[in-house]
């Protein structure tokens, strides 16, 4: 997308839970430092700024009451917006790149689809909302659900939230259609992550080297 900047670039993050997002955006983080690219910062969705990571602790929680998959929406967007607007546009302005745990794609993945709002009127919020700012590039790691939230509920130092306890069923929809979702983007890549994390890390340093050396370091 057109960020209106020469310099900053914007790298996306996405996958189910369980797909290594977390760690591999310090990964990527390391990869553009040996780049030569050293004016990095990390941010997440939903959260990143005080008002975002307010909306990100209610959505997390588990409530007496049942929150609707369009509330749901708004609220990522609620969040989105305030991230967009007051950190990443004014870094990728003054030429700072900027990898994000996490973008707009999870919305058409976990909001979209047959059981949730229709693409067309996630447009319709998008364009509203944040209009042309989004990322440069987007990197998907791709997971089956079985393995994602066997990581998940493995953890020791957490408990699942209110959407990792979802179903199975459920997250083998936001797979596919994060596989519809990311074939419509012109920048992308997607990484095998039912591997081992080392073998993930590997295969990621040898893509994205290769990707910033021939799409972005001339303009770092």
């Amino acid at each position: 997308m057109d960020n209106g900047h020469n310099f900053g670039r914007y790298i996306a993050v996405e996958g189910l839970e369980g797909s290594g997002k977390t760690t591999m955006v310090e990964v990527i983080k390391e990869i553009l430092i040996q780049e030569g690219i050293s004016n990095v910062s990390t941010v997440r969705e939903p959260g990143g700024t005080p008002i975002s990571e307010e909306i990100r602790n209610l959505m997390k929680r588990r409530h007496i009451e049942k929150i609707s998959i369009k509330t749901e929406l708004f609220m990522f967007y609620a969040a989105r917006i305030q991230l967009l607007k007051n950190v990443i546009s004014p870094y990728l302005r003054c030429g700072k790149w900027v990898i994000g745990d996490r973008c707009f794609l999870s919305s058409y993945a976990y909001q979209g689809g047959k059981s949730g709002v229709v693409d067309e009127d996630i447009d319709e919020i998008h364009r509203i909302s944040v209009g042309r700012i989004g990322p440069d590039f987007t990197i998907y790691l791709d997971v089956f659900p079985e393995v994602g939230i066997s990581r998940v509920r493995n953890r020791t130092y957490s408990r699942s939230d209110r959407i990792e306890r979802r179903s199975l069923d459920f997250f083998h929809g936001v797979r596919h259609r994060y596989l519809d979702s990311i074939k419509k983007l012109k920048n992308y890549m997607i990484v095998d992550a039912n591997r081992s994390l080392n073998v993930v890390k590997d295969d990621l340093r040898i893509k994205l080297h290769k990707f910033v050396r021939n799409h972005f370091r001339s303009e770092a």
